[in-house]
């Protein structure tokens, strides 16, 4: 995960892409106030690529990954991970917007190293 924000904040998306399995998927959702949770959607990784691609062109962001929790498979070839994830975007001549979301991943080991299978961002109240 420190090397997906890495390469994130680098602006690197060949490198931030690279760093997840063909496959993964990408779930956007918020969490209200009462604890309910609402999907807002989920991408595929080409869908994840051409968004972020958007994104980056007209802004930049800025995020600190702070991870929480990591729980091994019994196997020991696969781990949940749970992150807080603070982004700082600032568009082209606008104000910086502050936005929170608690991250999960699912990373498995393969011959090419660790790889997410993607992540579901739960966007989240900053405190």
């Amino acid at each position: 995960m420190a090397r997906q924000s890495q390469a994130w904040n680098a602006g690197d998306l060949a490198r931030y892409f690279a760093l997840f399995a063909p496959g993964a998927t990408f779930t956007d959702q918020g969490r209200a106030k009462d604890g309910r949770t609402a999907l807002y959607g989920t991408s595929t990784l080409e869908q994840a690529r051409a968004q972020a691609r958007r994104t980056l062109r007209g802004s930049r962001v800025r995020e600190t990954t702070t991870v929480r929790t990591v729980r091994l498979a019994p196997d020991g070839k696969s781990a949940v991970v749970t992150a807080a994830v603070d982004s700082l975007i600032t568009r082209a001549g606008g104000r910086p917007r502050r936005s929170c979301a608690e991250r999960t991943q699912t990373l498995v080991a393969t011959p090419a190293g660790l790889r997410s299978k993607g992540q579901t961002d739960t966007v989240v109240f900053c405190r």
